[in-house]
């Protein structure tokens, strides 16, 4: 935001992470191509005004289908969901050097 305004306004720290498993994402566009629109997945952190810590936005993988994907499927977005969480846990957790 900071580039945008170039100056004008001032705001927190932000970054973005794009990430993923090209071997998934191609499954999943055998299903339903306009999921093209979410994969990569990405990772919006924020920090949290007066430096009071990190706030964290993404859309779970699992949610990423409108309609009922293929039980296969589900099955395989909910286990990325669990990675992506334990992923995000370890970073706000874990002590960095």
């Amino acid at each position: 935001m900071n580039t945008y305004y170039k100056g004008e306004k001032s705001f927190e720290e932000t970054w973005t992470f794009i990430f993923g498993n090209p071997t998934l994402a191609k499954e999943m566009l055998k299903h339903d191509m306009s999921i093209g629109l979410y994969v990569p997945p990405r990772i919006l952190v924020q920090e949290i005004k007066g430096g009071l810590g990190t706030k964290i936005v993404y859309q779970a993988p699992s949610t990423f289908m409108g309609d009922v994907p293929p039980e296969v499927l589900q099955e395989a977005l909910e286990v990325v969901d669990r990675k992506m969480e334990e992923l995000l846990t370890r970073i706000l957790t874990e002590p960095h050097h």
